[in-house]
């Protein structure tokens, strides 16, 4: 529900008893800052994560923050919602309302890919803003809102091919997704972190400079196959600019 900050809490929990006795339809709700109030139980199932958006443009696409200032206010995010509201929460990279990704990132493909493999990664149900999985741009409203493109001949298909490879490794793999732990590995240059549940666990790591990176995995990790190229490396990785690897 639009501008759900701008009606009065009571009128929510009437819509929400009324829409669900008949059906248990998804209840979500337009919040721009912390949603803790509306996602109590009694008004929506999720709120739009902006909090999220904000913190991956500002390091990924923006690079307004450091490393330790990303993972900082990430950690306060995820102690901010209790577990349970977080596989309901619409985490998304643009709207309708903001800037696309390509445009913000410069049309820099590589940061737009490692943007959406972390917003993949994190908890909650990831979305993609129609046009994002073939390259379209656009600036502020109504640049935005523009037209799909449907002639594939002007479509991006690296975005979409890695696209359709993230989506089926968080199917593939629900330990990336909801059922597992976001765990960050301190590292000054490199964002380093687990999936885990229980004894199961995926490295991921993401090289978001303009430099390449040494890295040795040997104490990270045991597994040296990287699940988004399928390719089998060496414990020792350069690591390119913009890059990102699961193991």
């Amino acid at each position: 529900m639009d501008v759900a900050n701008e009606i009065d809490h009571s009128f929510w929990r009437y819509l929400r008893t009324t829409v669900k006795k008949n059906k248990n339809v998804y209840l979500l709700a337009e919040t721009w800052n912390i949603g803790l109030p509306w996602i109590n139980g009694d008004q929506f199932d999720g709120v739009m994560n902006y909090v999220l958006y904000d913190l991956i443009l500002e390091y990924f696409v923006l690079q307004k923050i450091t490393l330790q200032d990303f993972t900082d206010k990430l950690k306060k995010l995820f102690f901010t919602y209790p577990d349970h509201t977080w596989p309901a929460m619409f985490n998304c990279l643009d709207s309708h309302d903001t800037p696309r990704l390509l445009t913000l990132a410069n049309h820099n493909v590589a940061i737009f890919k490692i943007s959406y493999l972390f917003l993949f990664l994190c908890p909650g149900s990831p979305s993609i803003y129609y046009g994002d999985e073939i390259g379209l741009d656009g600036d502020n409203d109504p640049l935005c809102r523009k037209c799909m493109i449907w002639d594939k001949e002007k479509w991006n298909f690296e975005l979409l091919t890695f696209l359709k490879k993230i989506i089926d490794l968080r199917k593939e793999h629900p330990i990336l997704g909801n059922d597992g732990n976001l765990i960050i590995i301190d590292n000054k240059n490199i964002l380093i972190f687990y999936k885990q549940k229980d004894n199961t666990k995926y490295l991921i790591v993401i090289n978001n400079t303009n430099k390449t990176q040494d890295l040795d995995i040997t104490t990270l990790t045991n597994k040296t196959t990287d699940l988004i190229t399928n390719k089998t490396l060496n414990n020792k990785l350069k690591i390119l600019p913009y890059s990102c690897y699961i193991f």
